[in-house]
């Protein structure tokens, strides 16, 4: 294995522009289409009449960040599939959620899940949690937008500011111009390159080495076991900790995480609402288990000669290795690292627009717009100050 960087095709080049391109065209049609973007209600919770097949598809891709694209087959590879067990309590937190949580929040008629918590608490309780939402969600995506592009950097040759300022201002792009609706829809085409880049993981791992042999492999080489019944507190993975975390964690996504819970208001009614959450379960399991068959498969191709051990250290890091792989097995297939690329920036891309447009939401409805309506400013000065506050 050499350590010298991949250099990335034409191809490869023209598909990552492609999926940018793309993205940006959906928020210049909806700018110029339906309510086009004329109010706080249009521009931040999509005027309330979204179809459910791209929220679903929105709340998995959000809620999947390039973080665990890179992160869960990593996991896999290093320690094998028990994180996948954290999806067995999963969907016991988003029922819970949408029987507990999510009718608090229609009920309540706002956008943010801070409105509820003023009316409840009072507002100093609403403008703290708003500002601390927005802290923790900055940071976030910073990490998602930094992180693929530090692991795509250290086996190519694209610079980690290439590709951090060109996601970041094509997403800033159609957020703004397009408002929710433009993140909905371009979450749908991300989450759909994100299946296609992992399916091709896949696909090529088992074409290469055999299906079989690939779960021959993780099975001897202990990467494929159930986490045991140990009350520890100290073990990385016990059945009683996956089952607390998938809970827990689902309970909280939807439950009380402004970017998911804007989503789901999105939708005419409760009852839609639920279904979108529903089938964003099946959504969210799959892509979950075909990233640790991925891992399986980055293992079964690697495990005699580990890249992060080797002599002439290839890579250095865990979260190195789907990009590692992705060009040294694809490489000689036009065009296919490109797109392997492409599903994982499309899940950097979907949380960002996510997490912006949810800043804008919470920074314009906790903090700016009282202000405003104290002054008795207009609903289209509302929406204005909205979309900047999207920049």
């Amino acid at each position: 294995m050499g350590s010298e960087k991949a250099v990335l095709g034409a191809a490869d080049y023209i598909l990552f522009i492609l999926m940018l391109l793309v993205s940006a065209v959906i928020g210049l049609y909806f700018k110029f289409s339906g309510g086009k973007q004329s109010s706080t209600n249009e521009f931040l919770l999509a005027g309330k009449n979204m179809s459910i097949l791209p929220v679903a598809f929105s709340i998995m891709a959000s809620y999947l960040s390039a973080i665990a694209v890179l992160g869960v087959p990593a996991e896999v590879y290093m320690f094998g599939i028990h994180i996948l067990y954290f999806y067995v309590s999963y969907p016991i937190g988003v029922v819970i959620a949408s029987y507990v949580c999510l009718p608090v929040f229609f009920k309540s008629g706002g956008c943010t899940a801070y409105e509820y918590l003023e009316k409840r608490f009072g507002k100093l309780t609403r403008t703290l949690t708003s500002m601390v939402f927005l802290v923790q969600t900055m940071l976030y995506m910073a990490v998602v937008l930094y992180a693929p592009a530090l692991a795509l950097s250290a086996v190519t040759n694209v610079s980690i500011w290439t590709s951090v300022i060109s996601v970041g201002a094509v997403c800033m792009f159609y957020c703004t111009l397009g408002g929710m609706k433009a993140v909905l829809w371009t979450d749908l085409f991300q989450a759909m390159l994100m299946f296609i880049g992992i399916f091709a993981i896949v696909i090529k791992g088992f074409s290469d080495i055999g299906f079989s042999e690939v779960f021959r492999i993780g099975y001897e080489e202990d990467r494929i076991a159930v986490p045991t019944l140990s009350p520890s507190l100290t073990e990385r993975y016990t059945v009683w900790n996956l089952l607390i975390q998938g809970c827990i964690y689902s309970l909280m996504t939807f439950g009380a995480n402004q970017i998911q819970i804007q989503r789901l208001l999105t939708l005419k009614n409760i009852s839609r609402s639920r279904m979108a959450l529903y089938l964003s379960i099946p959504l969210n399991v799959l892509f979950y288990i075909l990233a640790c068959v991925a891992g399986l498969v980055i293992y079964a191709h690697f495990y005699k000669c580990d890249p992060l051990t080797a002599s002439n250290k290839p890579i250095s890091a865990a979260d190195q290795l789907l990009p590692f792989y992705i060009i040294k097995v694809l490489g000689g297939y036009p065009g296919l690292p490109g797109l392997c690329i492409c599903g994982v920036f499309a899940a950097a891309l979907s949380t960002v627009s996510s997490g912006l447009n949810s800043l804008s939401a919470v920074t314009m409805q906790d903090l700016v717009r009282p202000f405003l309506e104290s002054r008795g400013y207009s609903e289209k000065t509302m929406a204005f100050t909205a979309k900047a506050l999207s920049w």
